[in-house]
């Protein structure tokens, strides 16, 4: 019989700001559904392969915890051989040792991450991008794999893949200062630069003497013709940094940009940039633009949307193009019922997005939805369905908009595809039910309203769905 001893745990902390902005609708709802349904969409996330020991919801933060149960001695000791083969450089022998393991135990994330690992150090990235990937379907936490994913995917020119793998990893560990150097690196590269700016000042503020922020910082100012601010950042790496290359690198650009004559400067300087950039051959930044950005989401988090107005506003005076500020305007406008400041917003995001992302026009629809536009609601959750959002939510969102517009027979494949996908979703049950007595399916019709009435979460459907099925039975 094989030897089992103590479990293993694997925890993370995971911010509730961070997570609200990837499901926009939250914001949009009152504090008690909103814990219920963060509950519920931590769970649904985060299940995986093995059981989800416990979630534990803070004032501002989630702490997820996951067991895998029980560790295995056999497979165990037979990954700490492969590790000590692999730093031996035996690579072949490493991964048979670690698929030895995983035959024994094969739902230990560790083992397929490490053999995931020895693959990529044989050259065989397909297999490697495997492991990996299995890891996490047995453990959506195991956010190393998600680091590794990201640097993968990057090399391949992947950029899509290496921006959602690395920022869903810094979800789960968002101070890795690797994961944010190599996310600044790849917005660099697709000239995204104000996210390329964010990341690389997050790092200084994590770690101010880390010189690869600086060294980025440096090269994006100097594209942005802000040649001031690119010679501060290069005269940084050289005094922080002990890499030879790259402090030859920092002199080299110092010199570059102190040899080109004003008259040059102010040409460029009046060049209109016809990209992202364009933005910052307008007024000069004020050197507190970091700080206004970090207020604002302070006081998005802390609930006071007025004061995070104030500051967002005056941010994208100078950072016009940023997105995701845009995003998170449009919800504390939301928020305070200013829906036409709101709609504006969310079709800023949309519109300075070069490859528009299913999430703002799902956060347009939900926007739309309360301020009552369900034309225009139904239109943007249709937009965010077709990008690949077709999670309960925009489901909803479609099935309601036809039902307000009575095209009802319509609705009820919608809504009823969202509470298959999501059981606790009240609103797409209470809606179905609403369209269900439409069309005199009156027992289906009850049959969703008392789901709604027996429901643990508080919610003011409660009272409507009550009041509903009196109506279904006369």
């Amino acid at each position: 019989m094989t030897e089992t001893s103590k479990n293993k745990i694997i925890k993370v902390e995971i911010l509730l700001a961070d997570f609200i902005q990837e499901y926009q609708e939250l914001q949009l709802l009152s504090e008690d559904e909103q814990r219920a349904s963060l509950a519920e969409l931590l769970k649904e996330r985060f299940k995986g392969a093995e059981k989800l020991q416990e979630i534990e919801l803070l004032e501002d933060r989630a702490i997820i915890s996951w067991i895998f149960n029980p560790t295995i001695q056999e497979a165990d000791e037979l990954n700490k051989q492969a590790l000590e083969a692999i730093r031996s450089k035996q690579v072949d022998k490493a991964i048979e040792l670690w698929l030895r393991a995983i035959e024994i135990n094969p739902v230990d994330p560790d083992y397929h991450y490490n053999l995931g690992l020895g693959y990529f150090s044989a050259q065989n990235s397909d297999k490697g991008i495997d492991c990996c990937l299995e890891a996490i379907r047995i453990c959506p936490v195991y956010f190393r794999a998600y680091f590794v994913l990201g640097s993968v995917y990057s090399k391949q020119k992947k950029y899509d893949k290496a921006e959602e793998f690395t920022r869903n990893g810094l979800l789960l560990s968002r101070k890795n200062i690797q994961a944010l150097i190599n996310l600044g690196a790849l917005y660099s590269m697709l000239s995204k630069y104000e996210k390329a700016i964010k990341c690389f000042d997050r790092v200084v503020e994590l770690s101010p003497k880390e010189p690869k922020a600086y060294l980025g910082l440096g090269k994006l100012y100097n594209l942005l013709n802000d040649q001031e601010s690119a010679i501060r950042y290069y005269r940084a790496v050289t005094k922080i940094s002990t890499d030879i290359k790259m402090i030859e690198i920092a002199n080299q650009m110092i010199k570059k940009l102190e040899t080109q004559v004003p008259e040059k400067q102010e040409t460029q300087s009046a060049i209109v940039i016809p990209t992202e950039e364009t933005q910052f051959a307008r007024t000069k930044e004020p050197e507190n633009i970091n700080l206004l950005y970090a207020e604002g989401y302070q006081y998005f988090i802390d609930g006071k949307y007025e004061k995070s107005i104030e500051r967002y506003n005056e941010y994208l005076k100078y950072r016009e193009t940023d997105v995701e500020v845009w995003a998170s305007l449009a919800s504390c406008q939301a928020r305070t019922g200013n829906f036409d400041d709101a709609i504006m917003s969310i079709n800023k995001a949309i519109a300075y997005e070069s490859d528009s992302r299913p999430i703002f026009f799902k956060q347009a629809a939900i926007i739309y939805d309360a301020a009552e536009q369900y034309e225009n609601s139904g239109q943007s959750a249709r937009n965010a369905f077709e990008m690949g959002k077709q999670d309960s939510s925009v489901l909803t969102l479609i099935g309601k908009s036809l039902f307000k517009l009575d095209k009802v027979s319509e609705s009820i494949s919608f809504l009823d595809d969202a509470v298959k996908i999501n059981n606790h979703n009240l609103t797409a049950r209470y809606y179905l039910g609403k369209a269900l007595k439409s069309i005199g399916e009156n027992d289906k019709a009850i049959e969703n309203l008392e789901e709604i009435v027996w429901s643990k979460f508080k919610s003011p459907l409660k009272t409507k769905a009550r009041d509903a099925i009196k109506e279904v039975m006369g």
